[in-house]
């Protein structure tokens, strides 16, 4: 607090030293009542009178509003005057917030600490965008017809572009287009007439794929409808590049060559207890040890696990009493058979018991 003398915190401390023992001697240290009488005071210290409201609140001087700037240092940014009228100022101009700002076009807001006004700006990815003014703390990612360069706030529509039949990039296509077809139609028709000759016997396979070949480069120019995606790759593929070679197998199938040419086989899956390894020997299954197995199509075999049945299983209990029944059914018999030696039942099966009877496998 701060009066018009220029005395800085020393006029509250007289007033609160002289006030409070005025009213101490009068109340006989009744504090109950201290904050009433304190009220009604009224002195002068240093040239000035000092009074109260009936809120108790003081009704001299003004309070100095200060805030601690960046450099540590306590600094008056208002003011608050009690004289004739409570009157309240603030200068926000030496108000310092600590906020980051804002980013710029196209960076999104990463959040340093529990603050939302303490971040980083971050700018968005190639194909991303920003709204800031929807959520100015996540880049979006575009539409599919859409694409956008780096730090967007907004996505492009993707324009097609048609190739007119003068540019000299089309003219050149076409004239290695007609030229291709041209040679495609003369290896047909060579091999047409040598057909039984021993080259075209040996690149029989070859002759009757160089059809596929004329068939594929003319797609060219039979298409009628807009390009769409699938005929633009059509369009970019170069006569003579394509593969005639089988797709690669799945994983746990073998090769078998079909042909000539490695590169044309059939897939056969590894059946059970077989393995294959592709990166040592692609066309052949390889069968694993007694102590392993496998599942169909297995690029490994699987060491086998010996599990023991505990004694107080069920399981366990159950053959365990059935043992012992079959084995003493199968004493009981010997003893029969023992004790009816000469008997016309044993005689008729089979004789007198042999000394060396033996007892059946399930002991």
């Amino acid at each position: 607090m701060t009066f018009e003398g220029g005395e800085f915190f020393q006029l509250p401390v007289y007033a609160a030293v002289y006030a409070l023992p005025m009213r101490y001697t009068t109340l006989y240290n009744v504090e109950a009542k201290i904050l009433s009488e304190l009220k009604r005071s009224k002195f002068t210290v240093l040239n000035h009178t000092i009074l109260f409201d009936t809120n108790g609140d003081p009704r001299f001087g003004y309070f100095n509003i200060i805030t601690w700037n960046s450099s540590g240092e306590a600094e008056t940014v208002g003011i608050y005057t009690f004289q004739s009228a409570p009157n309240f100022s603030i200068n926000e101009s030496k108000i310092q917030w600590h906020t980051n700002g804002q980013c710029p076009p196209g960076y999104r807001k990463s959040v340093e600490g529990i603050h939302k006004c303490c971040f980083k700006c971050v700018g968005c990815q190639k194909d991303e965008y920003v709204n800031m003014s929807a959520n100015p703390y996540a880049c979006l990612p575009c539409g599919e017809p859409e694409w956008s360069p780096e730090h967007s706030t907004s996505c492009l529509l993707r324009s097609v572009e048609f190739v007119p039949f003068n540019d000299p990039f089309a003219i050149v296509i076409i004239v290695g287009t007609v030229v291709l077809v041209g040679l495609s139609l003369l290896t047909i028709v060579l091999f047409g007439l040598n057909y039984n000759t021993p080259v075209c016997t040996v690149a029989d396979s070859e002759f009757r794929q160089s059809g596929d070949l004329y068939w594929v480069d003319s797609l060219t120019f039979t298409t009628s409808v807009k390009p769409s995606l699938t005929t633009s790759l059509r369009l970019s593929i170069a006569p003579g590049s394509i593969s005639l070679c089988s797709e690669e197998c799945p994983v746990g199938y073998a090769k078998k060559q079909e042909g000539i040419h490695e590169c044309c086989f059939t897939c056969h899956i590894c059946p059970n207890g077989t393995y294959i390894n592709a990166t040592v020997d692609e066309y052949n299954c390889h069968a694993c040890t007694a102590a392993e197995w496998s599942s169909a199509g297995s690029t490994s075999c699987i060491l086998r696990t010996v599990e023991f049945i505990p004694f107080e299983d069920a399981a366990a209990i159950v053959i365990m009493v059935g043992t012992v029944v079959l084995v003493g059914l199968s004493l009981l018999t010997a003893v029969l058979f023992g004790l009816n030696y000469n008997t016309p039942v044993v005689k008729s099966a089979g004789g007198p018991v042999l000394p060396d009877f033996r007892l059946p496998k399930s002991l």
